[in-house]
């Protein structure tokens, strides 16, 4: 194989896991490519509005939580009536829909704001940048790896395919999988201080996971967690309960003012 090449593919393949901290699309970029994507998927369900006191409350919760977090997005909380489907999502530039479906889980507002904040801190913590940097950087190394067992001699056409279908998997499953749930676990942790920040039980968003889990009931093999792009609800839940004395620890030494705020 040559080498340079091959020096090439090891060498992208090593700055994978950086792209967490190396952004390659500007917040006005991303912001805008939000704006086009919220509208194509929120256009997918009829939307919910107001006088309608389901949208009301997904207003008033995310509005709460958005100032709390403290940044001036131009923020959009919008509830599409599709009461099947269990999931809520955040974009680029605060906006953020929920699923109808998701409120026969979330149950009383204190649920709805850790969904809510879950999804505001995706925004904030820039995770649609680093997915979106990660998957540039994967498919630049997997485009130099293609090239460089076109140029193995050695390697027969059938060996080449499986090189390349192995180069493929242990990016998806070793690096761009992996970063995804730790993108959850770090968005559980934030929303969690978000939501308290604005007034909410945060007991509620341990019991919230342990709904969920029951929804997902059933053992899964080691394959099934490797290729999860989420973590395991009962381990988010338990997470969150060790998480929770620390946050309310710092939080009342702000506001005692010995403690910088976050």
């Amino acid at each position: 194989m040559n080498r340079r090449l091959l020096a090439s593919c090891l060498g992208l393949f090593a700055l994978l896991p950086s792209c967490d901290t190396l952004l390659l699309y500007t917040e006005a970029e991303m912001n805008a490519m939000g704006v086009r994507a919220y509208a194509e998927e929120t256009s997918k369900y009829p939307i919910i509005a107001t006088p309608d006191q389901r949208a009301v409350m997904v207003e008033r919760v995310g509005r709460a939580i958005a100032k709390a977090c403290g940044r001036d997005y131009a923020w959009e909380f919008k509830l599409l009536d599709a009461p099947k489907v269990v999931n809520a999502f955040a974009l680029p530039g605060g906006k953020i829909a929920v699923y109808s479906g998701l409120l026969q889980v979330t149950q009383t507002e204190d649920g709805l704001a850790t969904v809510l904040g879950h999804e505001i801190a995706h925004a904030t913590e820039s995770h649609g940048n680093k997915r979106m940097s990660q998957q540039k950087f994967a498919g630049l190394f997997l485009g130099a790896a293609d090239i460089a067992l076109k140029e193995w001699d050695d390697g027969s056409a059938q060996t080449k395919k499986m090189v390349n279908a192995g180069f493929a998997l242990a990016i998806d499953g070793g690096v761009l999988k992996p970063y995804s749930r730790s993108h959850e676990s770090e968005a559980d942790a934030v929303g969690l201080e978000y939501m308290m920040r604005a007034g909410y039980d945060p007991e509620a968003a341990p019991a919230l996971w342990e709904r969920m889990a029951k929804l997902g009931a059933g053992k899964k093999s080691f394959l099934d967690t490797f290729l999860a792009t989420h973590p395991d609800s009962l381990r988010r839940a338990a997470g969150l309960r060790r998480l929770i004395p620390i946050l309310r620890k710092k939080l009342a030494a702000e506001n005692r003012g010995t403690a910088p705020k976050r």
